[in-house]
């Protein structure tokens, strides 16, 4: 079983799985009701890491002061800031998680690697049929809070898109080739990134975009060799020795 480092911050606990040697540092940032054990044999297969996991807040871990992207955004970069890195950071952040990752801040942080970050929360329309809530629950207070879904439509849609100004790190984004649009029935969640989101990450002067064949939103699932090369190039980033390209 992963050991579990607790950092107390001025938000909440933060928890993060993985153990600290001095390597480079993967930190995965799972999506929201992400199962316990999401990516937990990554360590396994990049050795030459030190891999970090953690998840949304209330999700295996605790609630923070409030449900917010950059609540906890800030929560765990003041986390990472007390970890005291002194070598090269990457993320990985799946869906909602990815919208954390781009929130990060560290003087270590190297490189991102963004699955499905979904910017414009109207083109997740998907989680209004396949995630239903109680009015009043938790869970709607979370769909509500940070997708703008009351219900069974996304009533007031979030726009996470001024996330990518202080952008300042390369990043990849891995995104499924299901369009998010129109609604309609699916048998799989589509993507929950739209044209307008695709144009302006491939506008975006530090962005690499990849798409998925036949994936949706889980790209991790149904495009296990598109993950795969792409935390290949991020490890070759983090292990480069200083001054090589």
């Amino acid at each position: 079983m992963e050991p579990r480092l607790t950092y107390r911050t001025p938000f909440g606990e933060v928890w993060l799985w993985g153990a600290l040697t001095g390597r480079p540092v993967l930190l995965i940032v799972t999506g929201a009701f992400a199962d316990p054990g999401t990516l937990d044999h990554t360590g396994g297969v990049f050795p030459a890491l030190d891999v970090l996991r953690t998840h949304i807040p209330g999700n295996h871990c605790p609630e923070l002061v409030t449900t917010s992207v950059g609540v906890h955004a800030a929560a765990l970069s003041d986390a990472l800031r007390q970890a005291a890195l002194e070598a090269p950071l990457g993320v990985l952040g799946i869906s909602l998680g990815a919208l954390t990752a781009l929130g990060l801040r560290s003087p270590r942080l190297r490189r991102l690697l963004l699955i499905e970050p979904p910017l414009f929360t109207a083109d997740a329309w998907h989680l209004t049929d396949s995630l239903p809530t109680t009015p009043g629950s938790p869970e709607a207070a979370f769909f509500w809070e940070l997708f703008g879904i009351r219900g069974r439509e996304v009533a007031e849609p979030r726009d996470y898109s001024p996330l990518l100004a202080g952008l300042q790190v390369p990043a990849e984004v891995l995104l499924g080739d299901i369009p998010a649009m129109p609604r309609r029935p699916l048998d799989t969640p589509p993507s929950f990134v739209g044209p307008a989101t695709r144009a302006l990450l491939e506008a975006h002067p530090h962005v690499r975009t990849t798409v998925a064949p036949g994936a949706g939103h889980n790209v991790p699932v149904q495009g296990t060799m598109v993950l795969y090369n792409a935390l290949v190039r991020m490890v070759t980033d983090l292990t480069r020795p200083p001054g090589k390209v």
